[in-house]
Parts: structure tokens; sequence; C-alpha cells
């Protein structure tokens, strides 16, 4: 997927970031996500919609 050029043109002009997230630090993220308290979670949830 790093080396596709068509793929990182696209996601270049989409402004998204490919950059590769390993398995600790997505451990982290995912923690971090659900230590967040349901109320905050729910009320993020419906300003996202």
């Amino acid at each position: 997927m790093r080396q596709d050029a068509d793929f990182l043109k696209e996601a270049a002009a989409l402004k998204i970031d490919v950059t590769p997230v390993f398995a600790p630090q997505m451990k982290a993220l995912v923690e971090r996500a659900l230590a967040t308290p349901k109320p905050l979670a729910e009320r993020l949830g419906k300003l996202m919609q």
C-alpha cells in the first residue's frame, strides 16, 4: 500500500495520513478510547453526526 503511487496521490489529495501504526501504538489508542467516560463518548457521537 505504501508503494502504490496512485493510492498515495489520492491520499495526499484527500489529506489522509497513511503512516503505519504499529501494534503497541494501536493498543494504546484503543485503550485510551475505551477509557473515555460513556457520557462523553455519547456526546461526541452526537456532535459527529
